[in-house]
């Protein structure tokens, strides 16, 4: 389970998770914490990502790619 909060607030826009990254294997559970899973493009979009970190990944590489968002 993933914790994320958002606030938006008239000038600011928060973005808040928790930083615990679960590992599974085929019989092991692993975990590991202060992992980031925040990730900001630009100073107008930022994301928060929670479930498979390989399907985050391919998402966010997708944005990137897509030329929606510009990086820093």
């Amino acid at each position: 389970m993933s914790l994320i909060l958002g606030l938006n607030l008239p000038q600011y826009l928060y973005l808040v998770s928790d930083t615990r990254l679960t590992i599974r294997n085929e019989n092991t559970v692993e975990y590991k914490d202060n992992f980031c899973k925040f990730y900001s493009f630009n100073d107008s979009v930022s994301v928060v990502v929670a479930g498979s970190a390989n399907l985050a990944s391919f998402i966010l590489n997708k944005l990137s790619e897509s030329g929606f968002v510009n990086n820093k």
